[in-house]
């Protein structure tokens, strides 16, 4: 159902209880607005409101909701029709709105202070916060960007890269399912970074991290760095890999957002529970999508 309001007073225009949008046939998709009533003076310009009436997701039920799903409305050439006080008119130009979105929460990522600037063998390279609005979210993927000067990033393992949710748990740190890092955005093995080079490291979580609605947790990655130069100085920086990956989500399952690559892509795989039966499996996850960092978000350690 959709509903119309002019733009000016935001009173509802024509049927109060909206309008159906017909599901088949030829005319699928169409919504038939007619007898609204809708009158304006010589000469006046006014916006008229489009607005759809979405279903309530039902918690007691299998009723869940569509995420990453693609929305537009359009004005059709054929079918209007004003009447003035001396002329009917039935010529108007199509045209389509901007596109809509259908999510049903996203995590907000913000770039937090690490403890410390200091380079070492193991130190603390990136400490973020997830946040989630009034649905709960989850995540399971991040992704790191790499950028060491006089000193050598070991090859990454789920026994020398470590996580912690220093909100829930601060000194003990997640279960690792796989750990990735290379020089492109999609290699998909474990290899050192050495000084000079450009890398990326993805981290793939044994269990996704959940955010409760209304809530936040932060979080702390630290990688192992070797071969420290003492002059020039080892120094390291380091960012989150959160690419903007399309204006639109993906939609899918967890295995579908993390098919294409490894390290740097996915950049951060999340979920917004929209299935109410959610699991890894369902279609309601997205891939870096809507989770976008400033470019100053980037640690700078240096010994």
């Amino acid at each position: 159902v959709i509903k119309l309001y002019d733009g000016k007073t935001g009173a509802a225009v024509g049927n109060d209880s909206g309008y159906a949008v017909i599901g088949s046939g030829a005319s699928s998709g169409i919504a038939i607005a007619d007898n609204l009533g809708w009158q304006l003076s010589k000469n006046e310009e006014r916006v008229l409101v489009v607005k759809g009436v979405l279903a309530s997701v039902d918690i007691n039920s299998d009723n869940g909701a569509d995420s990453g799903i693609s929305l537009y409305v359009a004005i059709m050439a054929n079918g209007f029709e004003s009447a003035g006080s001396t002329a009917l008119d039935t010529t108007i130009t199509a045209a389509t709105s901007t596109e809509k979105i259908l999510v049903r929460g996203r995590p907000t990522v913000t770039w937090e202070t690490p403890p410390s600037t200091l380079m070492g063998t193991n130190p603390v390279v990136a400490r973020f916060r997830v946040a989630a609005g009034a649905t709960a979210v989850a995540f399971k993927t991040f992704s790191l960007k790499v950028e060491p000067t006089g000193a050598t990033m070991t090859a990454a393992t789920t026994s020398n890269v470590t996580v912690y949710n220093i909100t829930n748990a601060p000194s003990t740190a997640l279960t690792l399912a796989t750990v990735v890092s290379g020089l492109g955005t999609a290699s998909t093995g474990s290899a050192a970074i050495l000084g000079g080079q450009t890398g990326y490291v993805t981290v793939y979580l044994t269990t996704p991290e959940e955010i409760a609605a209304n809530s936040s947790n932060v979080f702390d990655v630290k990688l192992t760095f070797n071969t420290l130069s003492a002059s020039p100085n080892a120094k390291s920086s380091v960012a989150l890999n959160l690419p903007e990956t399309s204006g639109l989500g993906d939609n899918t399952t967890l295995a579908g957002v993390t098919a294409a690559a490894d390290d740097g892509n996915p950049a951060f795989a999340w979920s917004d529970f929209a299935d109410i039966s959610h699991t890894e499996s369902t279609t309601d996850w997205h891939n870096g999508w809507l989770t976008e960092l400033p470019v100053s978000s980037v640690w700078q350690l240096t010994n």
